[in-house]
């Protein structure tokens, strides 16, 4: 199912998303992320950019390959110190030219 994206002054997009509990569908949340994430052209979109509060994102992971993965409930565990530098977007934020 095709939703809209959220406009960048959505409070959704400003507040902490709710943790993914044991009750959620987690199937049709993952198969929504990445149907949306096509449709829209993304490389990547978490749950709130379509409205859902829930701490998920779908991303693809390599291009060549059509490599998604989604992750549900992420925590960054370590930093590196490397810095690694490239053009980033976001569908939730459009730069108009």
């Amino acid at each position: 199912m095709i939703r809209d994206l959220v406009k960048s002054d959505d409070k959704i997009l400003h507040q902490r998303v709710k943790p993914c509990g044991a009750n959620l569908d987690r199937h049709f949340l993952a198969k929504t992320l990445i149907e949306n994430m096509l449709h829209y052209d993304g490389v990547g979109l978490s749950a709130n950019q379509i409205g859902i509060d829930a701490r998920a994102f779908a991303m693809i992971r390599d291009i060549e390959y059509n490599d998604i993965i989604v992750c549900f409930n992420p925590r960054i565990i370590k930093r590196y110190d490397d810095d690694v530098w490239f053009e980033e977007g976001c569908l939730s934020f459009l730069m108009r030219l």
